[in-house]
């Protein structure tokens, strides 16, 4: 669990918070700022929580932020700051992520927001892999494959694109569109 965070404001100023045991419950604790520029937060102390589930790197977060924030990883930085500019550097960068058909998980985090900054210039070759969503709506899925969409369904079998609505009237008797667990009615 987080029990501290230091608020670096707009303006310069810089204060550390601890965190109380109101912050792990709902509401939440409330942390006022002092103005309404934006600020960056940084996790400078974490704890075990006895009673959690996991005590790894999962246990740790922020549940919200608000009223709007982004979460910024800040990577590493103490080996850069020991290479020069000849050294050959890789960079790998992943998202945490599950499994699409695992029903009983969101994505722990469903964007991607690194940080880091290198003691040299530098130039890189970027490689990127895109993923689709299989969680995705109907009509995000038409979109990407830039059609328009024949059917949509308020939800599908998690993770299998194609369990979708589009199945229900493509006229082929082996595709269907099939209901989320739990929750068809009748």
């Amino acid at each position: 669990m987080i029990t501290r965070v230091r608020i670096d404001e707009a303006d310069g100023t810089s204060r550390e918070v601890d965190l109380d045991d109101s912050s792990l419950r709902p509401p939440g604790q409330t942390v006022e700022l002092g103005s309404t520029e934006p600020v960056t937060i940084t996790i400078t102390a974490v704890a075990e929580r006895a009673e959690g589930t996991d005590s790894g790197p999962s246990a740790v977060g922020f549940a919200e932020l608000g009223p709007v924030a982004t979460e910024v990883t800040m990577l590493p930085s103490d080996l850069l700051d020991r290479i020069d500019a000849d050294t050959r550097l890789a960079i790998v960068l992943s998202r945490e992520r599950t499994r699409p058909s695992d029903r009983w998980r969101d994505d722990p985090e469903p964007t991607m927001v690194r940080q880091f900054a290198l003691p040299v210039e530098r130039t890189f070759d970027a490689a990127v892999t895109l993923r689709l969503d299989a969680r995705a709506t109907d009509a995000v899925l038409a979109d990407l494959a830039g059609r328009t969409p024949v059917a949509t369904a308020s939800s599908h079998l998690p993770g299998i694109v194609s369990a979708g609505a589009a199945a229900a009237v493509d006229g082929d008797p082996a595709t269907a569109w099939v209901t989320p667990f739990g929750q068809a009615i009748g």
